[in-house]
């Protein structure tokens, strides 16, 4: 079974600094990251999708 880290993010700057940091102690404990974004409407869907493919 694969080790998953759960990492909310409301990709505020904060956040991009825990990304950062959960993405390199996922690398230590050899896991996943999946990352956990609630929104509140459609439209947020598509900025939180524009907001992530900026981070890759």
């Amino acid at each position: 079974m694969n080790t998953k880290l759960l990492v909310p993010t409301d990709f505020s700057e904060v956040a991009q600094s825990a990304m950062q940091h959960a993405i390199k102690f996922a690398e230590i404990i050899n896991a996943d990251v999946v990352l956990l974004h609630v929104v509140n409407s459609r439209d947020e869907v598509e900025e939180a999708k524009e907001k992530l493919s900026k981070e890759r």
